[in-house]
């Protein structure tokens, strides 16, 4: 291919990457046309984003982008995911649409733009979410203050009642 070609496919996907630091790379190579839209439709119903170009020219788009080499196993085809609130909501989505599909597979990713091998996308997608983690703070926000209000509202009605059993007006 010309220079200018690869130039301005590598500019497509800089363009599709945007300012994104969560993504995941999927080796797409042995995927076959009807399973390739079956999984584009399932992935865009979640959000999720797909491009498939060349390895070659993803690696010179992220070192472009990140000043920083990939160092994943990518050969042949590859499609990068984006979409979801975080790297987590991503992993989840991507391991959901490939279910047991061997023709597909994780090959990594970037998760705020550092990059993760395949293993750490699998781990990620079975971890809790950013939503989960922000509503478990809120409960423990929530127990915490409901015990300080317990405490000062218990304190309060002990520093009445002396009050009243010595005969002092508290108010």
């Amino acid at each position: 291919m010309s220079r200018a070609l690869n130039e301005a496919m590598i500019a497509t996907v800089l363009d599709f990457l945007g300012t994104t630091k969560d993504l995941v790379f999927l080796d797409y190579s042995r995927l076959d046309a009807n399973s390739n839209v079956a999984l584009r439709r399932t992935l865009k119903q979640s959000g999720v984003s797909l491009l498939v170009r060349r390895n070659g020219l993803v690696r010179r788009a992220i070192a472009i982008r990140s000043d920083q080499e990939l160092k994943l196993e990518l050969q042949g085809a590859v499609a990068i995911a984006i979409g979801g609130d975080d790297i987590v909501a991503l992993a989840r989505c991507i391991k959901s649409a490939i279910g047991d599909r061997d023709t597909i597979r994780v090959v990594g990713g970037l998760a705020d733009g550092q990059p993760i091998d395949s293993h750490q996308v699998v781990a990620l997608s079975e971890s809790k979410g950013r939503k989960d983690i922000l509503s478990d703070i809120a409960g423990l926000i929530e127990g915490v203050g409901s015990s300080v209000v317990a405490t000062v509202r218990s304190s309060g009605e002990m520093v009445a009642a002396t009050c009243d059993a010595v005969g002092v007006s508290c108010n």
